[in-house]
């Protein structure tokens, strides 16, 4: 209850709010000094302007090329959610890309931000719960859904996804590419991912997409 009135209303809504939810809350409520709030609109309308040839990207291309990562696919296999969930995780998947783009700028209130955060916490509960299980083999595997399996999901949704597009026939400025990199980045941070190891443009995005091929 405390985290959804933090969420929904903000963190100084709630009046002796534990510690754990003030450290949860705190680091994400202000934006970056970096933040661009006209490129986070330039992506929203790039990815409407591409229709329903992105949702196919994402779930042909970016999606399923992650399925590929031995790292990524455990977590997902361990609880199920590609096998007794396959149809509410795509779905909860694309209501998450759709809040995020619908709500253009991204402010603290929005759609897209809080969805954003209610993600976060699921991958959070995730975390917890494999590390607790005795068949995570965390000397072996790592911490689940970690730093380096956030920043190649950050590629999924940045530059495997204006990859996949280029291939199709889209063409896009330089602005636009820079401007989905940037919206996804942003979210990725929401996310709790390590700024410094993300893409910040679609040349590092390559890149990157390069690295996580052949490392995971």
């Amino acid at each position: 209850r405390l985290f959804e009135r933090a969420v929904e209303h903000g963190l100084d809504t709630v009046p002796d709010a534990p510690p754990e939810l003030v450290r949860w809350f705190a680091p994400i409520e202000a934006p970056p000094s970096w933040l661009n709030r006209d490129a986070l609109r330039l992506a929203a309308h790039t990815t409407f302007r591409v229709g329903a040839a992105g949702g196919a990207v994402l779930t042909g291309v970016a999606l399923m090329g992650g399925y590929r990562s031995q790292a990524a696919v455990k977590p997902l296999a361990m609880t199920g959610a590609l096998e007794r969930m396959v149809v509410r995780r795509i779905a909860e998947t694309s209501r998450f890309v759709l809040d995020v783009t619908s709500s253009e700028t991204m402010p603290r209130f929005s759609e897209g931000w809080k969805s954003t955060a209610r993600v976060r916490l699921m991958h959070t509960m995730v975390r917890r719960t494999l590390r607790r299980r005795p068949d995570w083999d965390t000397a072996a595997w790592g911490v689940p859904i970690n730093q380096t399996d956030t920043a190649s999901t950050h590629l999924e949704f940045s530059a495997i996804y204006l990859t996949g597009l280029r291939a199709l026939g889209f063409r896009f400025t330089r602005d636009e590419r820079e401007a989905i990199m940037h919206l996804w980045r942003y979210v990725s941070v929401l996310m709790g991912a390590d700024d410094a190891i993300l893409a910040h443009d679609y040349a590092s995005g390559l890149r990157q997409m390069y690295i996580h091929a052949v490392t995971d």
